[in-house]
């Protein structure tokens, strides 16, 4: 996915309902629960779920590594923090030396 792929407003920001975050396979209930615990980072904070939030069109991205870094089993806390470093899974038949964490 890359930066024209991602749907956004003029200010560069997604919301809930923008469907980038279909596209990738992110459910409302995912976004909601990863930007609670810090996975993603929402510009507009807000108390629990059920209020607007607004994220920078990136965070879409982020959210689309983390998803690809745990479909090959890699748990989501670790796949997060991967895909805010930027890292993307290897390819099939790669050797994947992690780090402790």
């Amino acid at each position: 996915m890359t930066d024209d792929d991602i749907p956004q407003q003029q200010d560069g920001m997604v919301t809930a309902g923008d469907p980038g975050w279909a596209q990738i396979g992110l459910t409302y209930r995912q976004l909601d629960y990863w930007t609670r615990v810090g996975f993603l980072h929402a510009v507009q904070q807000a108390p629990g779920s059920g209020f607007d939030r607004r994220w920078p069109a990136t965070e879409i991205e982020v959210a689309a590594r983390t998803l690809a870094w745990m479909a090959v089993g890699v748990k989501v806390s670790t796949a997060a923090q991967y895909a805010r470093e930027g890292l993307d899974v290897p390819a099939v038949g790669a050797v994947i030396l992690l780090r402790p964490t």
